[in-house]
């Protein structure tokens, strides 16, 4: 062994130490903890904080999305746990998203790098998709929480279908309980996916069905919870009625199937291939940099491996399932007539671990060639990944403590507002230019819903009139 190689493996198991993979976890929790304290509420977040949000979540008037809108409710009335749980969540997000790539790469890259990779990629998100999804408390509570659950469900079923026996304090009993748990906690945040987490169970079960004696208890858990969960979500009068006649009753009146029950065959069949071509050409515009990434490095990953002559594309099949998993998830929107950019972050998420996979594979075809080299070939490895991500994250730094700014100041006015006489609020505008990139609906108070639920969250009278100034 060389010096520089000697060098070189320190410098790597310097990285993989636990002081500093602790210390590299922290200053991100730090970091995303800063973000969330400065997403402000809007749009949906001031309806879940009134009263109003109590009524429809125990009179499920307006879906069945147990856990997430009991999530919202507590978001939407605790600015501290909104800041502690939307923050910590965006690490772990990031966080099993490397620990999955980990898991299926047999000869993964280190955690830092993986990490550097997905966190890179994900400051490249789509600004309509940001705003909706983690940029949004309301937004967060389904389709993140989702995205984890999601990834999550993706970590347990790689290890029970690859026949090994998760376990949780070495008690199988325990597992089996906290595996039906999570099962019927985790459809209970967005229709589709729910949907989609038990038909995948059930294919994956019956296509492996001599493989999996050893792990059996452990899918019976997580079947039962599933459909413990599917029918919370799905067997009640909302979705009843919706199934019944095309559009739901009461309620949201904007949510309703592509046609109704009473169209002929030939206008549902036109209906549904309009829908299906417009749900998939979106796929490209909401996440076109992760898809372009994917296959330029696919096409590098390729041509090395032909090179060098290697035979192992396993890798590439994994990579394959997770799309047809992902697309299979945005199926169910051919058949509804409105949706937005939200439905794409759980195709973003597996757009991530599927280029971080293949990040993996470039990071092992070259990291001897840098090892061999000494440390300061192989921090050439990491250079460009660290660059970026601290160009990208300081600009989030930046936008976000303006928008905390501004949500301050609109507080500060409404307080001063409420211990006067005045009979006009006068409260300042977010800039288009942020708003429109990481706000859901900042400025819009032209909309009745919107102005009466403001005005209700932050107590202000009814009668007021409220101008936006820049």
């Amino acid at each position: 062994m060389t010096a520089r190689t000697t060098e070189s493996n320190k410098l790597l198991n310097f990285l993989k130490s636990d002081k500093i993979l602790f210390l590299y976890n922290l200053f991100w929790i730090i970091y995303w903890i800063y973000i969330s304290r400065n997403i402000p509420y809007l749009s949906d977040d001031w309806n879940w904080g009134s009263g109003d949000g109590l009524k429809q979540f125990f009179g499920m008037s307006v879906n069945s999305r147990i856990c997430g809108n009991a999530l919202a409710l507590v978001l939407c009335r605790f600015p501290i746990l909104k800041t502690l749980i939307i923050g910590i969540s965006i690490w772990l997000y990031i966080y099993l998203c490397v620990k999955f790539v980990n898991l299926v790469c047999v000869n993964s890259a280190n955690y830092i790098f993986s990490h550097l990779i997905i966190s890179l990629l994900f400051f490249t998100i789509n600004h309509e998709l940001w705003s909706q999804t983690f940029g949004w408390v309301s937004g967060f509570c389904n389709y993140v929480t989702s995205s984890i659950c999601l990834i999550l469900y993706l970590i347990i079923v790689f290890e029970l279908f690859s026949n090994k026996r998760i376990s949780v304090l070495n008690n199988r009993f325990l597992t089996c309980i906290l595996l039906f748990l999570f099962s019927v906690s985790k459809m209970l945040f967005l229709e589709n996916i729910a949907a989609l987490f038990l038909g995948t169970t059930v294919l994956l079960t019956v296509l492996n069905i001599k493989k999996i004696k050893d792990v059996l208890f452990e899918l019976i858990a997580v079947f039962a919870g599933e459909a413990v969960g599917f029918f919370l979500m799905f067997f009640n009068k909302i979705y009843l009625d919706l199934f019944a006649s095309g559009s739901m009753i009461g309620g949201m009146g904007d949510r309703a199937f592509t046609f109704t029950p009473y169209d002929n065959l030939g206008d549902k069949i036109s209906a549904l291939i309009k829908n299906l071509i417009f749900v998939y050409v979106e796929v490209f515009e909401y996440n076109y940099v992760l898809i372009l990434v994917l296959m330029v490095v696919s096409v590098i990953v390729f041509y090395v491996y032909k090179k060098k002559q290697l035979n192992d594309f396993s890798f590439a099949k994994k990579i394959i399932y997770l799309l047809l998993f992902s697309l299979a998830g945005l199926s169910v929107f051919v058949f509804v007539q409105v949706w937005g950019p939200r439905i794409y972050i759980h195709l973003f998420t597996v757009l991530l671990i599927s280029v971080c996979i293949l990040a993996d594979k470039i990071y092992v075809l070259v990291s001897d060639f840098c090892i061999k080299n000494g440390k300061k070939v192989l921090c050439l490895l990491y250079i460009f990944p660290v660059l970026g991500v601290l160009a990208l994250g300081a600009i989030y730094v930046k936008d976000y403590a303006y928008i905390g700014k501004t949500e301050k100041r609109i507080i500060k006015e409404i307080e001063n507002y409420n211990s006067s006489d005045e009979e006009t609020l006068y409260l300042p505008r977010y800039k288009d230019k942020i708003s429109q990139k990481y706000l859901w609906r900042a400025n819009d108070f032209n909309n009745e819903y919107l102005e009466y639920y403001f005005k209700e969250f932050y107590n202000i009278s009814e009668d007021t009139e409220i101008i936006f100034y820049d």
